[in-house]
Order: structure tokens, then sequence, then C-alpha cells
């Protein structure tokens, strides 16, 4: 009775894993230099938190930050709330801050990237750190996200070769005729 009792208190006290943030990238993991690639960074299930700060991995040999295209829905009035998002040398750096109250639940960050080589490019964070600084603290989060995507030249457009196959054609029925 005493092991039920502690494998049922042990079930009670266990609870799903919140504080994810995971990685999607909007144009897919498949894209040709030239190419924009959307990254959006979501966080999912948040507990309250007022401060974070993390970097968004990215091969700068492979990728340039789009400057300016950054959004997200978490507050930002440059008052009591401040989100910052600052391209560096092969990452992107993320903070937030908020001066009056605590944010908890699912948010987005997103920002875009051109494809300027070949090559496979992998996505990841490092150096993350939230917390609720007047409340329960640091939280504990999930930052194993990875995502890759592999960079291609890029094709020939098909008019091209659509004309040169037409012309080919044109010359053929010339030479029979």
């Amino acid at each position: 009775m005493k092991k039920l009792i502690a494998v049922f208190a042990l079930l009670c006290s266990m609870q799903s894993f919140a504080n994810v943030i995971n990685i999607d990238l909007n144009g897919g993991e498949d894209v040709s230099v030239g190419d924009n690639i959307t990254v959006t960074l979501k966080l999912d299930n948040f507990d309250p938190f007022d401060t974070f700060s993390f970097d968004f991995i990215f091969d700068d040999s492979l990728l340039d930050f789009v400057a300016g295209s950054e959004s997200s829905d978490l507050p930002d009035d440059g008052i009591d709330t401040f989100l910052t998002i600052a391209d560096d040398m092969g990452f992107v750096g993320i903070g937030f801050l908020d001066f009056v109250g605590t944010q908890d639940g699912n948010f987005f960050v997103e920002f875009d990237f051109v494809a300027t080589a070949v090559g496979a490019a992998v996505f990841s964070l490092e150096n993350v750190f939230f917390e609720d600084f007047f409340g329960a603290g640091v939280l504990v989060v999930d930052d194993t996200a990875s995502v890759d995507a592999t960079i291609s030249q890029v094709s020939a457009p098909a008019s091209i070769a659509l004309l040169s196959i037409g012309v080919a054609l044109i010359a053929g029925f010339r030479r029979k005729g």
C-alpha cells in the first residue's frame, strides 16, 4: 500500500514540461541562394516571466539577417516593456524586459534571413535565460530546439528551358518542310 501511495504521489506531482522554445522555418528547409527564410521562435506554455535573453545561432557565411524584419506579439512600448533583437556575427541576440508585470502563455518572435551561399545551415539556441525577478526566480526552459536548412544553387528558370525546346521544335519543323 505504501508503494502505491508513493507512486500516486509521484504521478500527481509530475507536470507537463512548460517553457518550450520551438524553431520554425517559414520558407522551407530547402531553399535557394537569394531566397528569404522567415524564422519563427515560438515560446510555448511559458510560466510567468519578466525578463529573458538568448542567442539564436546561425551560419553567417550562408545567411544574412534582414534588418527591420523583426516582429513579435510580446509587448514593447519603449517605456515599461522593451524587446530588443540585434544581429551580431553569427547570432541574433534577443532580449525582453518588463518593468510593470509578468508575461505568461504563448508568444512568438519572428525575423528574416536571406540565403547568400550554398551549404547546410543549422539554427539553434544558446545562452537561454528566463526569469521572474520578483516571483518564482529563474525558469527552467527547454532550449534544445535545432533546425537544419539546405541552401542550393539557384536553378535556371523553367521559361528558358521551355523557350529552348520551342526553338528546337520550330527549327525541326522548318527542316522537314
